[in-house]
């Protein structure tokens, strides 16, 4: 059976201060947090999420304020690393163990994205520049145009770099189907105004290596009669 609340008011007139004090605490609580929850739909309907789990991610998340006090000050424990049940089963497992997880995220596939949130998602998840190269040419330009069709300002840095850093001269016509149909998406001349130094750079030297494939020896064999023209639209677009 539920205690009864005492009520602020009494019979008698009297009135309990410590009761009144808790009441508009809850009362000025739930007003705060009506106002963040509120001030968090309005942030991810600006944002543009794609789906209402994320939306519903971010107004849930609406009371987590960013962390003040420096780290670096707090008087932290050290766990038992020697001596846990992690550390064992790593240690019988042998110091290869690393090393083939690795190799793993590299060689194992992954399915393909069906929007935006999916494929960021799964590029933060790899954390390597090799990884994110391989997967962006498995995703693919026409995939890639079809998830941000809208607006890639958000990935468009990010792939150029790893382009750039990774590129291989056997997939030319591959990573020119990413840059080609990225160009092609909304706004893509705002996103690149909104590039950084290093990924300005990357996008020329993207380019730059696509023109040595297409100077290549049976290039318009092995890159398709429109490799040209797509790679002058794509110059086009990133303002080279």
């Amino acid at each position: 059976m539920a205690r009864r609340q005492a009520p602020v008011v009494s019979s008698d007139g009297t009135i309990n201060f410590d009761k009144l004090e808790q009441t508009l605490a809850h009362a000025v609580e739930a007003d705060a947090r009506y106002k963040r929850e509120n001030d968090a739909k309005f942030r991810a309907v600006a944002q543009k999420v794609q789906t209402y789990d994320e939306f519903e991610g971010i107004v849930k998340g609406a009371h987590i304020k960013p962390m003040t006090e420096d780290i670096t000050k707090l008087q932290l424990k050290r766990s038992s690393w020697e001596t846990s049940g992690r550390n064992r089963a790593r240690a019988s497992n042998g110091a290869g163990s690393d090393t083939a997880g690795a190799e793993g995220e590299e060689a194992t596939p992954c399915e393909l994205p069906t929007n935006s949130l999916q494929f960021s998602q799964a590029w933060r998840r790899f954390k390597s520049d090799d990884a994110r190269y391989h997967y962006v040419i498995q995703v693919g330009g026409q995939l890639l145009l079809k998830l941000f069709k809208t607006d890639a300002g958000q990935v468009l840095g990010d792939i150029l770099l790893v382009l750039d850093k990774c590129f291989q001269e056997d997939d030319g016509r591959l990573v020119l189907s990413v840059v080609y149909c990225l160009s092609q998406t909304g706004r893509f001349q705002l996103a690149v105004d909104f590039l950084g130094d290093d990924e300005a750079k990357a996008g020329q030297g993207v380019l730059e290596k696509l023109e040595a494939c297409a100077g290549g020896d049976n290039a318009a064999e092995t890159l398709g009669d429109d490799f040209q023209a797509h790679l002058a639209v794509a110059k086009q677009a990133l303002g080279s």
